[in-house]
């Protein structure tokens, strides 16, 4: 990313990397996306929905339910507003969102 600053795929390259990370350490993936999140914001709204969706996935997975819960709840919370802004969010971030309001959904029922 420093070498290539202005790089018109600059965002996509970085949201990408973060998969590596996952693949080497849960936390650093979860400062990653966070780092990713506080960079880019909502510039490209599938990919802020996924970093945080990937957040709470890798929360859960370390056992940690509070910070996953918080986590998925954010993802919901940022669709929403991503949508009531006017803002497009494509197949891939709705259904992150979905699996992120499901299981507070299913425990009403």
């Amino acid at each position: 990313m420093r070498r290539f600053p202005n790089t018109a795929d600059r965002e996509d390259v970085h949201f990408r990397a973060g998969r590596g990370y996952e693949q080497v350490d849960a936390n650093k993936a979860i400062s990653f996306y966070r780092g990713y999140l506080k960079l880019y914001g909502t510039q490209n709204p599938d990919h802020a929905i996924a970093a945080q969706a990937r957040i709470a996935d890798l929360e859960r997975k370390q056992g940690r339910t509070r910070e996953a819960d918080a986590a998925s709840a954010a993802v919901v919370s940022m669709f929403d507003r991503i949508i009531a802004a006017e803002g497009k969010v494509g197949p891939a971030g709705r259904d992150a969102a979905a699996a992120a309001a499901f299981p507070a959904l299913k425990a009403q029922y």
